[in-house]
């Protein structure tokens, strides 16, 4: 897909064919689009749930979908900076100006927050969205007028995937200032779980099969939760420093965004990773399209990009 998105200097693409050796041949072709002189510095990107490009935001204060070549404003606020960006069901966003959440849909208002908002996310029906900020976690269902206060004692670290919706919908996960993990009950009818944890955690994502991901360092610890208790499932290894983590919205498949550029992709229970990026600028965002089909990223040098991910990519069974 050859766009440009606000806040990015270059889109990077590859035609989602690449093929896949199982000689150890893992890694995806890329082809660099031209870069465009866009002098903003921040991209934040959401997958929007039926293009395969990301919907990303930007310090020029656009909105933007980005898909089939062609670049759509969805929204403008001259002037403003665009921090966060999330997107639900066809239809619902939601984007952040300052302490400011603008909710678009059925349910089209403005939230206005106590602190800083660190992160947004919808869950898995695009109806429910979790807001974090500095002092506190929020949950709003759609049509709903009241927003509902999970916790109010930790607050939410800022960074990429410091929030996240487990695949049923039943918890919110999100890290603190501090690297410690816990999962909320959307209803708050159960009290907040804190995961246990030698080490400061950097990013988590619940995987399609509804363990949690979290990293610290170059590991990625998988947990699966019964009732209260968490226990350990596992622990994968992506080489490098993990700066943003992303979960295939139906396969158990986690992309790793790394500090020294790669991307590469983790099975929980399985040795290894496949590599789709090899190297470049510190990942800062990482998603998944709403049909797993593309891997949208945006990193330290202002680049942005969308990787196909072949069918063949998830049968090979290849491993690095």
């Amino acid at each position: 897909q050859n766009a440009s998105p606000a806040g990015c200097t270059r889109t990077w693409a590859n035609n989602g064919n690449a093929p896949v050796s199982s000689s150890g041949s893992d890694s995806l072709e890329l082809t660099a689009v031209p870069p465009a002189n866009m002098p903003a510095s921040h991209c934040p990107l959401a997958p929007y749930p039926t293009e395969a490009l990301p919907c990303p935001g930007g310090e020029d204060g656009r909105v933007l979908r980005i898909a089939e070549g062609a670049v759509t404003a969805l929204d403008e606020r001259p002037r403003r900076r665009i921090t966060h960006v999330a997107a639900g069901r066809p239809g619902y966003r939601a984007f952040v100006c300052g302490r400011q959440v603008h909710l678009f849909g059925a349910d089209t208002r403005r939230i206005d927050t106590s602190g800083p908002v660190r992160a947004l996310a919808y869950d898995g029906s695009g109806l429910h969205l979790a807001i974090a900020d500095e002092a506190s976690l929020l949950h709003l269902t759609s049509g709903a007028k009241r927003v509902r206060t999970l916790d109010e004692a930790r607050g939410c670290a800022e960074g990429a995937g410091v929030l996240a919706w487990s695949a049923m919908g039943d918890g919110i996960g999100f890290r603190d200032p501090d690297g410690g993990v816990h999962v909320c009950d959307p209803t708050g009818r159960r009290p907040i779980r804190d995961l246990p944890g030698d080490r400061a955690a950097t990013c988590i994502a619940f995987a399609a099969d509804g363990s949690l991901a979290v990293s610290a360092g170059d590991s990625v610890r998988f947990w699966h939760f019964s009732g209260d208790d968490a226990s350990p499932a596992g622990e994968a290894y992506a080489g490098a420093t993990v700066t943003a983590l992303a979960a295939h919205p139906r396969l158990p498949v986690l992309a790793a965004g790394l500090d020294d550029g790669a991307i590469r992709l983790l099975h929980p229970g399985m040795p290894g990773s496949l590599t789709v990026r090899d190297d470049g600028d510190r990942i800062v965002h990482l998603a998944f399209s709403g049909d797993g089909t593309a891997l949208v990223f945006a990193d330290a040098a202002r680049e942005a990009g969308a990787l196909g991910l072949p069918d063949a990519l998830f049968r090979t069974g290849v491993t690095r």
